[in-house]
């Protein structure tokens, strides 16, 4: 009985390492991760580097909002006086704007969108201190979309990683959203956390993702199960998406862009890019990144055109 228990009480304990490794903000880890993708960046030095030089010369404002659990969010917001038109941009799990968005901000800007780039909570300026893969972060874009439309600009949203997946989640699509431009993102919460620490940690991670789940539920207030894109994909018909992704992606595999692709019905486009890792698609072939985006932003208005 007693090797039971403690047995029992060592899964516990593993389990609640792993949800606050999955899930809670922990800066340290932000910041071995960023050193991990700085070192992939330096590798594309002269384009990022040119970006941020532009980036560091616009005028940019900040906006606050206040989340629906009470949280302070922060964006930066460009204007471009000659677009009535905003893209919301979304960053990734763990990352930042600065890190996901900043090099791509300029080819947006030159396309003729004003730019709104958000912090997810727990980034930067945004306030949280639990991460929860697009469960509150798709109210929070929620939020975004409404201050925006008051505005009576037109909007479209873009995202990387969990924030082409909150993106596709966002409850307000149908009827608020011109376009969609997704990068990268993951199916499912549950099933995406098993496999990376699977593959990245090295632990057999279905023993513990249960355990894991029910943390992420009574501590955390989100369920890793109910972030699944395919479900919310099938309340989408009418909404034109671009979906994208790395072919040599490790962290989230190709396959989860090809069954969203696959499930949605309405209009829509792809783009894979070869040899490009988690999120690097726009940096290993900037040029055919950007000529879908034209491509794609054509057919979308004549999309919307018709309806």
């Amino acid at each position: 009985m007693k090797i039971i228990i403690i047995v029992l009480l060592i899964y516990l304990i593993i389990s609640f390492i792993l949800f606050l490794l999955v899930s809670l903000k922990l800066p340290l880890l932000s910041k071995i991760l960023d050193k991990l993708a700085g070192m992939e960046l330096n590798k594309y030095k002269e384009i990022t580097e040119k970006e941020l030089k532009w980036f560091n010369k616009i005028e940019y404002k900040d906006i606050y909002i206040k989340s629906k659990d009470n949280l302070k969010l922060h964006a930066i917001y460009i204007d471009n006086k000659k677009s009535n038109k905003v893209i919301i941009l979304s960053h990734g799990y763990r990352s930042t704007a600065r890190r996901d968005i900043y090099p791509s901000c300029h080819e947006y800007y030159k396309l003729g969108f004003s730019l709104l780039i958000i912090d997810q909570r727990t980034s930067n300026l945004s306030k949280g201190h639990f991460i929860t893969y697009g469960y509150k972060e798709r109210e929070d874009l929620s939020l975004w979309i409404d201050y925006i439309h008051k505005k009576h600009k037109k909007v479209i949203l873009a995202g990387i990683s969990m924030g082409a997946t909150s993106t596709l989640m966002t409850p307000e699509i149908n009827n608020k959203i011109e376009y969609i431009i997704v990068d990268s993102g993951y199916i499912n919460a549950y099933e995406e956390t098993k496999y990376t620490l699977t593959k990245l940690v090295k632990i057999p991670a279905f023993m513990f993702m249960p355990t894991i789940n029910i943390f992420c539920i009574l501590i955390a207030r989100f369920n890793l199960k109910k972030v699944d894109t395919v479900k919310a994909l099938e309340n989408i018909d009418n909404i034109p998406i671009l979906f994208v992704h790395g072919e040599e992606d490790l962290f989230v595999p190709i396959m989860n862009t090809y069954t969203n692709y696959d499930k949605y019905k309405g209009p829509k486009d792809i783009l894979t890019i070869p040899d490009a890792n988690h999120g690097m698609g726009y940096l290993v072939d900037k040029d055919k990144y950007i000529k879908k985006i034209k491509e794609f932003i054509k057919y979308a208005d004549k999309q919307n055109l018709k309806k």
